[in-house]
């Protein structure tokens, strides 16, 4: 199998819909409080306005193609540099997001478009790609683990009511991992059980999904 990696195009922006919404509906499934199925035009004018340059050069899409069909895409997203009183080494970074189609899982199209994605980042200067992933993603812990990838901070998350309620959120038991609390927290929704996978759990917080 040829899978060919450029950067995207105006008449990839349907592709793109399909990629953004297929990514939304597995975060819903890992995530539905916090997570949406955003509306089709929105999508289009947003990747329209991308594509068009509008937006500056603070995003680039790649996508992969596998017999004239976009199997997949990656987005870069720079990070701003940070302020002088913030205590951030200013070095360029950026975010990368990487997204395939379920029938073409595991064929090699997001290893592809991940490294085209680093030689973007590094050709405009960056010296450190984040990859936010949720905890119960398995898949894309290991995907990006795969890649190189380490476990950089924690993202903790409580929900809070107007009174100052809790509303069940808290630090992690000892020996819990953020991953096994979205286990637990999927389990007793009933939403079911990610695979198991022998990855490393995550220790951020995510919007996007990857596979190999």
């Amino acid at each position: 199998m040829t899978i060919a990696v450029r950067e995207a195009r105006a008449e990839d922006v349907p592709a793109l819909v399909r990629l953004r919404l297929s990514n939304a509906e597995r975060h819903v499934d890992f995530d539905p409080a916090g997570h949406r199925l955003p509306e089709e035009a929105a999508i289009r004018r947003d990747f329209e306005r991308v594509l068009s340059g509008s937006a500056g050069r603070a995003v680039q899409v790649l996508v992969a193609e596998v017999s004239g069909t976009v199997a997949g895409m990656s987005e870069i997203v720079m990070h701003a540099a940070p302020p002088p009183h913030q205590i951030l080494v200013p070095r360029r970074s950026a975010d990368v997001h990487t997204v395939v189609l379920e029938r073409f899982r595991g064929q090699g199209v997001g290893t592809a478009l991940l490294a085209a994605a680093e030689r973007h980042a590094a050709r405009r200067g960056v010296s450190r790609l984040f990859a936010p992933i949720l905890a119960a993603n398995a898949d894309a812990v290991s995907f990006y683990s795969r890649a190189a990838f380490g476990d950089y901070g924690i993202i903790m998350t409580k929900e809070v009511t107007a009174d100052g309620g809790d509303l069940g959120l808290r630090e992690l038991p000892a020996g819990m991992t953020s991953r096994d609390r979205g286990i637990a927290e999927r389990a007793s929704q009933g939403q079911g059980l990610p695979r198991p996978r022998s990855a490393r759990p995550a220790s951020s917080c995510c919007w996007f999904l990857a596979a190999a």
